[in-house]
């Protein structure tokens, strides 16, 4: 895993923490809140700037105290990061890092276990490597192995910039294999955006064009994202398969959403082929069997950098999942759970790091062999959890040999469009820091529903950054497949009772 601080020349341990010390208390915003602020202030000057057209000046007038200390507010904020654009990254992650770890000491116990823990759960149970597989598990295993092969080894790195053929290749696997079973009905969700729509969508995320490079390569933050695939036009897939319920009308749709992009250069093995392997099993086990309720699985594109939350100027979506919520019939009622890197899990002492001492003494574990369910906080005063999560938590917990945590982060819902005040680095200072030392709780395919105002929406994860030292690298090959196997075997048998009041009535087929 990387260093979380680098060291570098000049600058030494107390320096560093003495300059986040200050930032953290001269820009002593809450780190939850901040979106509901930034929207009231956004929605406000929107109106002030339609009426000023009208000539109608005297309503302007009239803003509230509160409104004008809003818009102070996060001029204060934009103004701070012209300022502070120069600084190095690692000092900004110390600024973010001293803030988040000075809010959680002031929200007291109380608080903190509302956000670790699930109080209407029964206790995790945890079967380990003891009980070796079952011989239908084994026919998993293989199977979980031969998808994830495909998509890492064979086709490999996928993205629009640099292998957009491969993540053709990847589309079409997946629904060939969607295709090959019987009772799903499978459909594709076709979107299409032309390079100059990129280009300036990139262009006003800070994104820089180095078009005379050999390849051309887009480049944010020190990061460059080659172009060695440049077309004028690219074509993205959404594909879609749905297992019809018998009473669909009486209870929400499950939807299992996973992308299948790779990051620049990465096999993509933890993140994402490992969910993907996973729903196009779990999507064939709810195959075989009737259910009440419909049950949908969608494999997106466009989730990773540098598409990942971003729509064209004119409200087209670029990012799969996004797409796919903002065409969603609204009056559809949806649980969303999405799948992002659920693979590597270790036995080892220290190869968990929640990257804040306090949260790795609230969940007292530095072993990463847990897969870890996250939500977002409904109310932000009283830390109560949407109720996906607790439910979700429950059902998986009642018969799961996983062992599972359960994080209830109080965050701000950032939106797609990119048009806050804040630059991405910014959140980690502003708003977004307790989701990001777990794995980024707000970045994922889940966070495109709350987008959307559908709150009900939550992620799996086996954490990513923060276990697995591979993460986002050439590295990442690596999966614990008994692990997976028990996974997808434990998600199945929440699926078969999640909107039964009794423990359901489970016919395990694989």
């Amino acid at each position: 895993m990387h260093q979380l601080f680098p060291q570098k020349k000049g600058h030494s341990k107390n320096s560093l923490l003495l300059f986040s010390l200050l930032c953290f208390t001269a820009l002593g915003t809450p780190l939850w809140g901040m979106e509901e602020q930034r929207e009231a202030h956004n929605g406000r000057t929107n109106v002030q700037q339609k009426e000023e057209q009208e000539g109608n000046t005297e309503k302007t007038l009239l803003l509230s105290s509160s409104a004008h200390k809003e818009k102070s507010r996060c001029s204060t904020c934009s103004t701070i990061w012209n300022c502070l654009g120069s600084i190095p990254n690692y000092v900004k992650m110390a600024i973010g890092f001293a803030r988040a770890t000075y809010q959680f000491k002031m929200l007291g116990q109380d608080k903190l276990n509302k956000i670790t823990k699930c109080s209407d759960c029964p206790p995790t149970r945890w079967m380990g490597n003891a009980k070796p597989l079952t011989e239908k598990e084994k026919k998993l295993e293989k199977k979980l192995r031969q998808h994830i092969e495909e998509l890492s080894n064979k086709i490999g790195p996928r993205n629009f910039h640099e292998f957009p053929e491969n993540l053709l290749k990847a589309e079409r696997y997946i629904t060939s294999c969607l295709r090959d079973v019987e009772n799903l009905n499978v459909t594709t969700q076709e979107f299409t955006a032309t390079f100059k729509e990129i280009k300036k969508t990139l262009k006003q995320n800070n994104y820089k064009y180095r078009k005379h490079a050999q390849p051309p390569f887009f480049e944010y933050a020190g990061r460059k994202f080659l172009l060695k695939d440049k077309r004028d036009k690219y074509s993205f897939t959404n594909i879609i398969a749905e297992k019809k319920g018998t009473d669909p009308e009486k209870y929400p749709t499950l939807t299992y959403v996973a992308h299948y992009d790779t990051v620049q250069k990465s096999p993509g093995a933890d993140d994402n082929d490992s969910s993907i392997a996973v729903l196009l099993q779990l999507a064939k086990m709810c195959s075989k069997k009737e259910f009440p309720w419909t049950i949908r699985f969608v494999f997106v594109p466009n989730e990773e950098w540098p598409l990942s939350r971003m729509e064209t100027e004119e409200g087209k979506p670029l990012m799969g999942s996004y797409y796919y919520f903002k065409n969603l019939n609204p009056k559809e009622k949806v649980d969303v759970i999405a799948l992002d890197a659920v693979g590597y899990f270790s036995e080892q002492e220290n190869s968990q790091d929640f990257k804040l001492p306090i949260l790795n003494r609230q969940y007292g574990t530095t072993i990463g062999n847990f897969i870890a369910f996250v939500g977002k906080a409904k109310d932000r005063t009283t830390f109560e959890p949407e109720p996906l999560l607790v439910k979700s938590y429950q059902k998986f917990t009642q018969k799961a040999k996983m062992r599972a945590e359960f994080l209830n982060a109080p965050i701000g819902v950032y939106g797609v469009d990119n048009k806050g005040c804040q630059p991405t680095w910014g959140r980690i200072v502003w708003g977004d820091m307790i989701p990001l030392v777990l794995v980024s709780a707000g970045h994922s395919d889940h966070h495109s529903a709350w987008v959307e105002k559908i709150n009900s929406a939550i992620l799996i994860t086996d954490t990513a950054g923060a276990r697995n030292p591979n993460y986002h690298t050439v590295l990442d090959k690596i999966v614990n497949y008994p692990y997976l196997t028990r996974l997808t075997k434990d998600i199945f048998k929440m699926t078969d009772h999640f909107y039964e009041e009794d423990e359901g009535t489970l016919k395990e087929e694989i």
